[in-house]
């Protein structure tokens, strides 16, 4: 765990420290006006089950660069709504962000495709439905053996 100091010492060794936010853990209530104020979402996790923070950035419109752990792969298609890279490859997580952050016509087409995937699949109205049905199918199976 690096604390806010750790990060801070982190952000001022990059070439354009002014370019970078560290903000650490939000409020829920702040979470939409801070991804507001966002170009993309980097997830740096080398392990990850299915982070909220991804879910979150693609509702709002954000293309996602992240290791392709847990269930990240999952959701992110890279180079449709967001960019994927080996856990263990630094440069290209780092390659990758700059890539989107230099071709804002790429970061807004794959930021309007992480949109659609979310309101497809995990709109409030329907992905609560999809889950409770899944657990009853599962269940269903159980019982059965």
């Amino acid at each position: 765990w690096i604390n806010s100091d750790g990060l801070n010492s982190f952000r001022d060794t990059l070439q354009h420290p002014q370019n970078v936010s560290c903000i650490g853990v939000l409020p829920a209530e702040m979470v939409s006006s801070t991804m507001q104020g966002a170009d993309v979402v980097v997830i740096p996790s080398r392990t990850e089950g299915m982070p909220n923070v991804c879910l979150e950035a693609m509702a709002s419109g954000l293309p996602v660069v992240a290791y392709a752990v847990g269930g990240l792969p999952e959701v992110i298609q890279s180079g449709i709504n967001g960019l994927l890279v080996p856990p263990t490859d630094i440069r290209g997580l780092a390659d990758q962000m700059l890539y989107l952050l230099n071709n804002p016509g790429i970061r807004r087409k794959m930021g309007q495709s992480a949109r659609a995937i979310v309101e497809k699949n995990f709109d409030s109205q329907h992905y609560g439905l999809r889950l409770s049905n899944f657990y009853s199918n599962a269940l269903s199976a159980c019982t059965a053996l």
